[in-house]
């Protein structure tokens, strides 16, 4: 059998916007979004427990015989990597991805680095990254702005200008936004900050997918977007950035539920 869909795993919905360009720029293509929403943080979750999450998404995304997965959490990456390691698909994650897009376009630039503070202290980004100064700059509160909605208002220009007040008039090339959706904030971020570029990791899959450089694209056929969560579609929906996308919709079962062959799409 011909290997077919392009899957994206997630924890949270940070990678959505990933799924969502991909899918409106492969028409061709199937594109799987599967993603566990049962927690709203992780910190206080096992790394066993996350490891089995994730096996479960990888696992649903077989019936889609995928071709290449997507690894869209910083989290999977710190405390999930055996099973990433593990995978029997190619697979690509978005740490790896930003480091390689950093070093190729920006080596020996000036950087801020805007990621989750348990991944700044982690230090999956630092020890590869190739630059003059790297300003680090933990994401959490712009995280959740993105998250609420709220981009493009006080409350967004506000996060913005507390979380880079350290790094105002300073000379910066890129802006590295471990969280996908992060790019969102560009307009706030320049207001106080003059740089190149900042990060949008489902444009940069995008080019290299069309690219040819991962995977071989479909020449024809119909594609479709996928997304698998664990909550009811109608809850599901209410997100910012997801109310307006049209995909087909199955709710899966968390922890040690029925998962990916329970339900029908909707």
């Amino acid at each position: 059998m011909a290997k077919d869909a392009i899957g994206i795993v997630d924890l949270g919905l940070e990678g959505f916007s990933i799924a969502k360009i991909l899918a409106e720029n492969l028409k061709k293509e199937k594109i799987v979004y599967v993603t566990d929403l049962t927690y709203e943080s992780h910190l206080n979750v096992t790394d066993n427990e996350i490891g089995e999450i994730v096996k479960r998404c990888v696992g649903g995304l077989a019936a889609h015989n995928p071709k290449l997965v997507i690894v869209a959490s910083g989290i999977i990456v710190e405390r999930a990597a055996s099973v990433i390691l593990d995978l029997v698909v190619p697979s690509v994650n978005i740490v790896e991805t930003l480091i390689d897009y950093a070093n190729s376009k920006y080596e020996q630039k000036n950087m801020v680095l805007l990621a989750k503070e348990v991944l700044l202290e982690a230090n999956l980004f630092q020890r590869n990254l190739k630059y003059n100064r790297l300003y680090q700059i933990p994401s959490d509160e712009l995280d959740e702005v993105v998250k609420a909605g709220m981009t493009k208002t006080s409350r967004s220009f506000n996060a913005v200008f507390e979380s880079f007040k350290t790094v105002m008039k300073k000379p910066v090339d890129l802006v590295i936004a471990a969280t996908p959706g992060l790019s969102t904030l560009e307009t706030e971020m320049r207001e106080y900050l003059d740089f190149q570029e900042v990060t949008n990791l489902g444009m940069i899959y995008f080019e290299r997918l069309s690219g040819g450089r991962l995977v071989n694209l479909n020449a024809r056929g119909r594609g479709g977007f996928f997304v698998y969560s664990t909550l009811p579609k109608k809850e599901f929906k209410k997100y910012p950035g997801v109310k307006d996308c049209k995909f087909k919709y199955r709710q899966i079962e968390s922890k040690e539920g029925s998962g990916f062959d329970a339900g029908k799409d909707q």
